[in-house]
Formats: structure tokens, C-alpha cells, sequence
């Protein structure tokens, strides 16, 4: 079986949690996760300028693989309605300016809440996103289509041990 394997809500605060992933990574050696970051929680956990979060991207870069879950989320987890475009996009360009360093080639978003929108997707393809999962699948904002595996979705702030058979073959997304 091949999956995707999604971890949201990766703040410096935490990272603690990470041990469940690395118990999981030594039963598992091939395990590959996607990681969905919050660029700035709480206006205070800038992620570029904590030294605990860049050691970790360093020492687990070769089995994760980042993408974007949002500035800020407080301003990013009101509805569509109650947010201007402009306020969205310059909390997205905020994100990729502070998560770019960490950022693979094809770049992908995880909404807060897994709120989504028309409005959001054309954004997202003007900041040059490459895929946008959420609902359960992943979406491509481009021409290159993305395989579809089967999706498993966990916060890592509430993370627990996930056993897996042994010939799962775990992808990043847009490999």
C-alpha cells in the first residue's frame, strides 16, 4: 500500500510531541512525512528564527518534507467572509517568506481548519503553490497531476502511535 503520510500543526512549541514520529520512524525505516507548518503562532513562534526547530528540520530533513498550514491561524481560521482577500494573502506571503528556507521545490498548503475556497485556490496558484490537500484528498494547482495514494491525516499536537504493515510505502507529495 502507498500513502501519504500528514502531519498538521508543526509549531516550535510542539515539537515535543516528535518522539511519537520517531518511535514510528524506527519501526518504520522507510517512513516519509509531510509536514504542514504554522510560518508564526501566536505572532511569536516564528519558526525561521527558533534554533530548536531549525536543528530539528536539519536532523529529520532526509524522511520530512514541509509545506505551509498558515501564518498565524488565529486571523487565517475566520471564515471567508469575515477575512479580506488581501489580509489572506498577506498572511500566505508572510508564511512563504518566513518558511521558503525549508521549502522543497513544489510547494504545497494545508488550510487551517481545512477551510478552502475558490477565492483561496486562485491565490494559491498566483503564489505559485503547486497542490492544496484538504478534504481528505490532494488537489493540483498546476498542470502536473499528483498521484493519488491513500491520505492519513494527524496533528502532531495530539499525535499517537500509528502502526503500519510493513510493505507500506510511504510518499512525500509531488515526488
Amino acid at each position: 500500500m502507498e500513502v501519504y503520510f500528514i502531519v498538521d500543526s508543526i509549531t516550535p512549541s510542539c515539537l515535543e510531541q516528535w518522539s511519537v514520529l520517531e518511535q514510528m520512524k524506527q519501526q518504520n525505516p522507510q517512513l516519509k512525512v509531510n509536514c504542514f507548518v504554522i510560518a508564526n503562532k501566536g505572532f511569536g513562534e516564528n519558526v525561521a528564527e527558533d534554533a530548536n526547530f531549525c536543528k530539528w528540520f536539519e536532523s529529520n530533513r532526509d524522511w520530512i518534507q514541509l509545506g505551509v498550514h498558515g501564518y498565524d491561524q488565529s486571523i487565517e481560521l475566520k471564515s471567508e467572509v469575515e477575512r479580506d482577500s488581501w489580509e489572506l494573502k498577506r498572511c500566505l506571503t508572510q508564511s512563504l517568506r518566513i518558511l521558503s528556507p525549508f521549502l522543497p521545490s513544489k510547494k504545497g498548503y494545508r488550510p487551517p481548519d481545512f477551510q478552502s475556497s475558490i477565492h483561496l485556490k486562485r491565490l494559491l496558484q498566483e503564489l505559485k503553490f503547486d497542490f492544496i490537500t484538504h478534504e481528505g484528498r490532494i488537489q493540483s494547482l498546476t498542470d502536473s497531476p499528483i498521484r493519488q495514494f491513500h491520505l492519513i491525516n494527524t496533528s502532531l499536537c495530539n499525535i499517537q502511535l500509528i502502526a503500519f504493515n510493513s510493505d507500506t510505502q510511504f510518499r512525500f507529495i509531488g515526488e
